[in-house]
């Protein structure tokens, strides 16, 4: 039985998930419920296809692809607005053999599913996301001496709230986004040293993340997705110069951390932007940017 009514900023009418998925009974939803049936009984009186079909096989591995960077079912469907049953029919369907008959959805869902990115900074608010990113911020900076409690301060979030984040596999959306942007704000900044207690509490939280092994920003490459941090050591000392000059003309090419760095310096110097540079490096523009403001400072 339907009840329900959804919110005014609901797409009503405009896709079947208010109607089919929220049960929602106002007149744009009905009425464009009512014009799709007929639609779909014509095509089947004609003996016309109902829809486009095409394989789900690319779209199984975008799925993976997404919850391997931190985002569960339910953020997908709320990013993709589709039903989080379609979800997981296309993730748990498993990938047929070269002689049975592929699985098939429609070429609209498919692109819906693939316009998600594996951004944690657009997942709607409510729902749960992978804390490594969040997780590794924080300690980044109490690396620099930024205390949990001024950082909570700072991003209007409960204390104990952070400090689930340090030891939770998940953290909520809003809570990620929140720590990202005061990440954006406090990297390069050192904490308030004015009086005793300030310097006091800097040098208890260097000490507490010295002491567990916390890590540095530039320790990692994207700090949502990279499993591991980067070996410096085992990188050779060798500099390939012809990967180099293949990098700077925006071709992409196997460089070591080192050769990285030639890179960026020489950009820099030959008026290469940020943006033009990032993907041959498979990085980001602010990594770029934290990585030469960490140059200029050694």
């Amino acid at each position: 039985m339907r009840t329900n009514t959804c919110p005014a900023d609901h797409k009503h009418g405009e896709t079947p998930t208010c109607y089919r998925s929220h049960k929602c009974t106002c007149f744009d939803c009905k009425d464009a419920n009512r014009i799709r049936c007929y639609e779909y009984k014509k095509l089947v009186a004609y003996g016309r296809p109902t829809g486009t079909l095409i394989d789900a096989r690319p779209v199984q591995i975008h799925l993976g692809d997404l919850v391997m960077a931190g985002m569960t079912p339910a953020a997908i469907a709320a990013a993709a607005g589709i039903d989080l049953s379609t979800i997981r029919n296309i993730m748990n369907r498993r990938i047929p053999r070269k002689r049975s008959t592929p699985f098939r959805i429609y070429q609209a869902t498919a692109e819906k599913l693939l316009s998600v990115t594996p951004d944690l900074t657009t997942v709607p608010d409510g729902h749960r996301v992978d804390s490594r990113g969040a997780r590794r911020r924080l300690q980044a900076l109490g690396l620099k001496g930024w205390a949990i409690q001024y950082l909570a301060d700072r991003c209007d979030l409960d204390r104990h709230k952070l400090d689930r984040v340090l030891n939770s596999p998940r953290v909520f959306s809003s809570t990620n986004r929140a720590i990202t942007a005061l990440f954006e704000e406090l990297w390069d900044k050192e904490p308030p040293t004015d009086t005793p207690i300030q310097r006091a509490v800097k040098t208890i939280t260097m000490r507490r993340a010295q002491a567990e092994g916390w890590l540095p920003a530039l320790a990692w490459d994207d700090m949502d997705l990279d499993d591991a941090p980067a070996d410096a050591s085992s990188e050779p000392v060798l500099v390939d110069e012809v990967a180099i000059e293949l990098a700077l003309r925006g071709e992409p090419v196997r460089l070591t951390l080192f050769e990285r760095q030639i890179v960026i310096d020489r950009a820099s110097d030959a008026g290469i932007y940020t943006s033009a540079i990032a993907p041959v490096l498979g990085i980001t523009p602010r990594h770029i940017e934290r990585l030469r403001a960490h140059a200029e400072a050694a």
